[in-house]
């Protein structure tokens, strides 16, 4: 079996690259519709191995919910707003 601080050295700069919050509203929309593809998905195991690192990134988490907030007014961002906001 692989443990997650077997992975830490291969995937924990990616993991918390994506997770980051940044100043740049495309990186905050890129990371929003990644998220949601995760989610939209159902890629239950890359969101559990993102909470192993620190981040919640299920809809309705804090990371998902701070992403999609940055781009509320964002024309992507409002599909995706009504999208999560039902569920």
């Amino acid at each position: 079996m692989v443990a997650p601080r077997d992975l830490r050295p291969y995937l924990g700069y990616w993991i918390d690259d994506i997770a980051s919050r940044t100043d740049d509203p495309q990186d905050d929309l890129w990371t929003c519709c990644i998220l949601s593809y995760i989610a939209f998905y159902g890629y239950k195991g890359i969101q559990e191995l993102f909470e192993v690192y620190g981040h919640n990134i299920r809809p309705g988490g804090d990371v998902f919910s701070h992403f999609l907030g940055r781009v509320a007014n964002d024309d992507i961002g409002k599909v995706l707003n009504t999208l999560w906001s039902r569920s």
